[in-house]
């Protein structure tokens, strides 16, 4: 069956080849389009060899581009007789700039897709540390990586942006590029296992039971996450009961607050055995919400960096994915991260000793994407 990437060879091999017939529309190409869009390394090579000798004012001809190669890579590597297959692959209307779209398409969804594990790295960390600094550095990494593939992919197709890449601070702009940085974080995930849904419920159990006895950290945890949100649908009902309670401004206690469960329990068909709702809140009684707060923003953040990448890894090497909804979808999951990471403090105080998590990002160069993920 006939995939992506065998798509994307052959319009690279069409986009080089038009090149070599007419080269004109090459200074415009290299306004969007990047060596790494390139799939294969050879291809990759050639177009390198084309910047240079565009720069250096030479013509793009074979014979020419041939030489440069030659000097840079070695008869071995620059593989010449490739370059007279690519005037064969030479679309019969020699204009690159369609082709050139199909190759930054390519590049574009390995940008977005690749950043995936970076947000799960980051994600795993916070769980761990309870700390929201690494987690918001590494947001603003993929954000700027987002920014940057939805202006090339505009670029690419004539449209008018607003050019904030070029505001994005260079350290920023070299960790959205970094493939040690995601080669690191990808090592990190797979030192741990994946993330338990059933402890994912007990603590967000944990958490309900607590707000019972702490009502002033109900408002605070509520604006931070829904009851929509809860995975354990019983203790849901619960969380949505104490929300209505403290938003009323009414006292509770557990007569309260079992009555206003069993109400939203048969709107939601769902709810805790009166026993269940009682031990579970006695249980809690003597937690710390805040602390409740952060184990459970840790599990959701967890939870949303791995659906989310696994449904942009699926629309990144779909054919029926258009980049746009990509975009939309990383854009998407980029704010849904930001707004678990506001339950985490920027830093726990551990003392004098300084303690590190097992992978953390320091923060990148204060600019205009400090402002959050997708700024722009």
């Amino acid at each position: 069956m006939l995939t992506r990437d065998d798509v994307a060879l052959m319009a690279e091999r069409a986009m080089l080849g038009a090149l070599l017939v007419e080269p004109s529309p090459f200074r415009e190409l290299d306004g969007w389009v990047r060596g790494t869009d390139f799939t294969e390394p050879w291809h990759r090579q050639v177009w390198v060899a084309m910047r240079e000798g565009h720069g250096a004012g030479c013509s793009m001809d074979t014979v020419s581009l041939g030489t440069r190669m030659l000097e840079r890579h070695g008869p071995r590597i620059a593989d010449l007789p490739r370059l007279h297959q690519l005037l064969h692959d030479a679309p019969d209307n020699p204009d690159p700039r369609p082709h050139a779209r199909v190759v930054v398409e390519s590049g574009v969804r390995r940008d977005i897709d690749g950043q995936g594990i970076l947000l799960r790295a980051t994600a795993l960390e916070a769980s761990m540390s309870r700390e929201g600094r690494p987690l918001r550095s590494a947001l603003r990494i993929a954000g700027a990586a987002v920014l940057i593939a939805c202006e090339r992919w505009a670029d690419a197709n004539g449209q008018v942006t607003d050019n904030l890449t070029a505001q994005i601070p260079a350290r920023l702009r070299a960790g959205a590029d970094d493939l040690e940085l995601r080669r690191a974080a990808d090592k990190f995930v797979a030192d741990y296992p994946g993330i338990d849904p059933a402890q994912v419920g007990r603590n967000e159990q944990r958490l309900v039971a607590c707000l019972a006895t702490h009502p002033t950290a109900i408002s605070p945890t509520v604006a931070w996450m829904r009851p929509d949100q809860l995975t354990n649908r019983p203790w849901a009902a619960v969380y949505s009961a104490l929300a209505q309670l403290a938003a009323g401004g009414h006292s509770i206690d557990r007569s309260t607050l079992a009555l206003a469960t069993a109400q939203v329990a048969r709107a939601t068909g769902t709810g805790p055995e009166l026993d269940a709702l009682i031990d579970g809140i006695e249980g809690e009684r003597a937690s710390v919400p805040g602390h409740l707060r952060q184990v459970v923003a840790g599990d959701h953040l967890r939870l949303a960096a791995a659906q989310g990448t696994a449904a942009l890894h699926e629309g990144a090497t779909s054919l029926d994915v258009p980049v746009v909804d990509l975009l939309q979808t990383a854009t998407a999951l980029l704010h849904r991260m930001q707004h678990l990471s506001t339950a985490l403090p920027d830093q726990i105080d551990v003392g004098p000793s300084g303690r590190r998590g097992a992978w953390q990002i320091d923060p990148p160069t204060a600019g205009p994407m400090s402002e959050g993920p997708a700024a722009g």
